[in-house]
């Protein structure tokens, strides 16, 4: 029968779970589940699976997600659930399965890929770079400052999921890499749902009882310290001040109830989360999150679907004269602004061309422009196509 990659079939789908579960035995069945069965976007062919002999081997899960950037939203087609089994691997069965996803993704129109990995040099062969993401980590204040009296915290109920719901949808509206979640997203994904009480979740209350903020948690021991991570918060649109101070009693109540002595954040640095953390660590130390990796799926078509914004902001900004060029897994693309108009053009290979790693960071606001040129007129040139907007995050809950 020999070797074969396709769509799993209906039938195969538990197949394809045994699968999944013995080689990442620690998650559970039911962290595999929600693809194959709750996933409002899930089609058959978006599991790629690699069958020898008649048996699943290898497979590859295709998620397919909205992303905010900036006004518009893109698509992404998130690599989850890579894994071939153990007595089968190193004959190329998983990288056949992922050239197969890659092809899928592309004929489907979806701009951009991303995944998670602790080997990267695995996905960089087949055009994937590693975008890294800014976190702040540090030992939290003994004592801590007291908080506002105007702001009370309480850990989150179950009635309080429409709220938490809306607040996300507000506070992430524009915030690139956010993902569009659904209802059934939140359950199965995110694991919040009115039918229990959130665990690990606190919110933050105004004077009369609202609820105004949220903040997501985990923790941890490690070598005999309490560890604590902020995985998700959202706050309400309010004056930065307040805002600032509703994080910090949050922060700080997390902080005191589960007596964590060490914290990390990996969250959306806005000015106001960088004043509440400062308040909370004796010594912000900053640091990336690098396992995210990213990959263009077209030469052209996601700069062209971007075209119109870019020439508006730079049209905006004075028609500043300039050129950039991208690399891409399909070739080097350029940008050049030229009299009253914007070009983009396909180009052969030359020099000054910058990474694609440095698009993705310029278009999703994790750089500046003079972090990747030192050209004067370059970088008058990405300002205007790449202005400052809200601080990226790409929620832990999210991850494939």
């Amino acid at each position: 029968m020999g070797f074969e990659v396709r769509a799993v079939r209906p039938e195969e789908r538990e197949a394809c779970l045994d699968l999944w579960c013995r080689v990442w035995s620690e998650n559970g069945r039911g962290f595999f589940h929600r693809y194959l069965y709750a996933d409002e976007t899930w089609l058959p062919h978006y599991t790629q699976v690699g069958v020898l002999d008649g048996k699943i081997v290898s497979a590859v899960q295709i998620v397919r997600r909205k992303v905010a950037c900036g006004e518009i939203w893109l698509t992404m087609g998130g690599l989850a659930n890579v894994a071939t089994l153990p007595e089968y691997r190193g004959q190329g069965y998983n990288t056949a399965c992922l050239k197969r996803a890659l092809a899928i993704m592309e004929a489907e129109g979806m701009d951009f890929s991303a995944l998670s990995t602790g080997i990267p040099g695995y996905y960089e062969r087949i055009g994937y770079t590693v975008f890294p993401l800014p976190e702040v980590e540090g030992a939290v204040r003994q004592p801590l400052p007291s908080g506002s009296a105007d702001i009370g915290v309480r850990a989150a109920r179950a009635d309080d999921l429409p709220i938490i719901r809306a607040i996300y949808a507000s506070y992430n509206r524009y915030r690139p890499l956010t993902l569009e979640r659904t209802q059934s997203y939140w359950s199965y994904w995110i694991g919040l749902s009115e039918e229990r009480d959130p665990k690990e979740v606190l919110v933050g209350l105004d004077r009369e009882g609202h609820v105004i903020a949220y903040l997501c948690y985990s923790t941890f021991e490690r070598e005999g310290q309490r560890y604590g991570e902020v995985r998700e918060i959202g706050l309400a649109d309010m004056a930065s001040a307040q805002a600032e101070q509703a994080l910090f009693n949050l922060l700080a109540t997390l902080c005191w109830q589960e007596e964590i002595g060490f914290l990390r954040a990996h969250i959306a640095l806005d000015p106001e989360v960088c004043s509440a953390l400062e308040r909370i660590l004796e010594k912000p130390i900053p640091g990336y999150h690098r396992s995210g990796m990213l990959r263009l799926l077209h030469r052209t078509e996601l700069f062209q679907k971007l075209l119109p914004r870019f020439e508006q902001r730079w049209i905006e900004q004075g028609c500043p004269a300039g050129r950039v060029s991208f690399e891409t897994p399909y070739g080097p693309i350029s940008l050049e602004g030229a009299g009253e108009a914007l070009i983009l053009r396909r180009m052969e290979e030359g020099e000054g061309v910058l990474p694609q790693v440095h698009f993705f960071q310029l278009l999703f606001g994790t750089v500046r422009p003079h972090h990747v040129t030192e050209d004067g007129a370059q970088r008058r040139f990405l300002e205007a196509l790449f202005p400052r907007g809200k601080a990226p995050v790409f929620y832990r809950a999210d991850g494939f």
